[in-house]
């Protein structure tokens, strides 16, 4: 195995900490702020080339 999942106590964990690092205002339920992501060039392309082959 390449890759030792970790036990769910430490992604529970983790994620607790990362959730931490948003503002308030992006996680309330009610009027969220929007969060925006930028893509790098390689990912907006291959998000393209998968759309236009799904139209196409």
């Amino acid at each position: 195995m390449i890759y030792e999942l970790p036990s769910v106590d430490a992604i529970r964990t983790y994620h607790q900490k990362q959730i931490c690092l948003f503002w308030p205002e992006h996680l309330r339920k009610l009027n969220p702020q929007t969060y925006f992501v930028d893509l790098s060039e390689k990912v907006w392309q291959t998000k393209m080339d998968l759309l236009k082959s799904i139209l196409t």
